[in-house]
């Protein structure tokens, strides 16, 4: 289907309205015709839009429908392993690596013997991806046992370009820098020879990252930020430039160059931001085009329901026109009485009023789904607005930590000549008033949910309800320890105090689905 093509295609090119658009069009097209070999495409696709737009709710809802299709039809069975993997890419993303790896195996092992060109490229994209997790979950080993495994099924310039990148990941872990350095110089160097200038854009940034982090394992923190300055001049992604900013700030600040430290840390919370704005735009504009495509839907279907209806009342017209004939014909000759004759003409009127009535069920319908969409963008906008809250108060902890430990660094060295930059650098932090920031505007955001929060529990302090805030904006351990600027053990600690001051000790579900659980009966309500 054209359309299909053509909305991987913006996708592609970041046109991610546009290729919303088409791809929810070709959606609907494929569910009215019954067309489930297509249908599961379209829906990986779509549930890959969404990810990218870091709509993560909706990518994984579209990745489960996807899989499900796949799995009520025996010849499609294997494909499943696409949304398989996309739901551990999800899982990678936001750092979960002991699901994400959960989902590849099973992904891996649900096409063990691929059968055409497509199900080759989802077996290689999911070995490369395993092999990723398992160096992020630190078992190098496991990466390479895999990677070995599969080298010779890799027989493209894309995959073997990362399957080389994850190798040399794998060896750099196990402690063989200069061998893992060689082979992503040779990376590099076809990369800018334009060898490779098909995948350059995919490849670069995540070799330039991984090139300077070497470096700097070498202690070679020149070569380090060159590389890192190197990448934020070819126009990367905004996401890339958020790392390497925090990388050079990283660098600098082992190379003891505080001031730089500080600016280009101060540059990292601006790529942020920008991210930020960006995923709120691409928000908007794909909730202008579930709309759009919604009210198409709508027509279409009350379209094909008039058309029945229609086809329906025009055979019973038929059918009347017929049986007056042969009433006037058997009345002439007294064979029929007119009892009869009232029963078909109620009967008719009946199944009218049936037709009218499936109509309107099916306008109750489309009305209710406008409200759950509208309920769906109320959501979605008092998560952007727990976002933003979160950016700035990661922002402000990692700059207060930055500060430290230039204060630390400097309490180190001649006391008497950096009694005034240890003064100056404290003037810097900010704790209280940022606090107080956080929670004013955490509350004008979430104020149903801290309401229903303290009604629920009053013996809760305040700062057991900045701790539960931050909980409740899924932030893990290690975030909340840091912005409490505490250890991950005291943290952990309180986490269990609150838990067993708030009852819920018992409770089946985690302490953050307790929680999303209150604003969502509130929302519901």
């Amino acid at each position: 289907m054209k359309l299909i093509e053509d909305g991987v295609q913006d996708i592609d090119k970041k046109d991610y309205a546009n290729a919303l658009e088409k791809l929810l069009t070709a959606e609907s097209f494929a569910t009215v015709n019954g067309w489930n070999d297509l249908l599961w495409k379209i829906k990986h696709d779509i549930g890959f839009l969404y990810f990218y737009i870091s709509n993560y709710a909706e990518a994984l809802n579209y990745f489960q429908e996807s899989f499900k299709l796949t799995q009520n039809v025996k010849i499609l069975i294997s494909k499943g392993a696409a949304p398989l993997t996309g739901i551990g890419v999800l899982y990678e993303t936001e750092k979960k690596y002991e699901e994400s790896l959960y989902y590849m195996l099973k992904s891996y092992n649900l096409i063990n013997e691929p059968i055409d060109e497509i199900e080759f490229k989802i077996k290689k994209y999911t070995v490369i991806n395993i092999a990723n997790v398992y160096n992020k979950l630190d078992l190098p080993d496991e990466s390479l046992k895999i990677l070995k495994k599969e080298k010779d099924s890799i027989r493209n310039i894309g995959f073997d370009l990362m399957w080389k990148k994850v190798y040399a990941e794998s060896i750099f872990k196990k402690g063989e820098i200069n061998k893992a350095l060689n082979i992503v110089n040779d990376i590099h160097n076809e990369l800018i020879m334009g060898k490779e200038e098909d995948y350059r854009k995919e490849c670069y940034s995540c070799i330039i990252i991984f090139l300077s982090e070497i470096y700097a394992k070498k202690d070679n923190y020149d070569l380090a930020i060159y590389y890192s300055k190197k990448g934020l001049q070819n126009n990367v992604d905004l996401v890339d430039k958020v790392e390497l900013y925090n990388n050079i700030s990283d660098f600098y600040l082992k190379k003891r160059d505080y001031p730089k430290a500080l600016a280009y840390k101060d540059s990292t919370y601006q790529a942020k931001d920008s991210l930020n704005a960006t995923i709120n735009r691409s928000l908007f504009e794909t909730y202008k085009v579930k709309f759009k495509v919604f009210e198409y839907q709508t027509e279409l279907t009350n379209k094909k329901q008039q058309q029945q209806t229609e086809r329906i009342i025009f055979a019973g017209a038929i059918v009347f026109v017929i049986f007056i004939a042969l009433f006037i014909y058997k009345t002439m000759k007294n064979w029929v009485n007119d009892k009869n004759i009232k029963m078909i003409i109620t009967n008719l009127k009946l199944e009218k009023g049936k037709k009218e009535q499936i109509l309107t069920e099916e306008n109750l319908k489309a009305v209710k789904h406008q409200a759950l969409l509208r309920q769906e963008q109320l959501k979605n906008k008092i998560a952007q607005k727990n976002r933003e809250i979160f950016v700035k108060t990661i922002y402000q902890t990692d700059r207060n930590n930055l500060i430290r430990q230039i204060i630390n660094s400097l309490n180190e060295g001649d006391i008497t000549h950096y009694n005034e930059t240890v003064r100056q650098m404290k003037s810097f932090l900010k704790t209280d008033d940022a606090q107080q920031d956080f929670m004013r505007h955490f509350e004008s955001v979430n104020s149903d949910f801290l309401n229903n929060l303290k009604t629920k529990h009053p013996k809760l302090t305040a700062r057991d309800l900045r701790f539960l805030s931050y909980v409740y904006m899924n932030l893990n351990l290690k975030e909340i320890s840091s912005v409490f600027n505490i250890t991950y053990d005291a943290c952990r600690a309180r986490k269990n105090r609150i838990i067993k001051k708030m009852g819920v000790e018992k409770e089946d579900i985690s302490l953050y689905e307790y929680l999303l659980n209150l604003q969502t009966i509130n929302i519901s309500n």
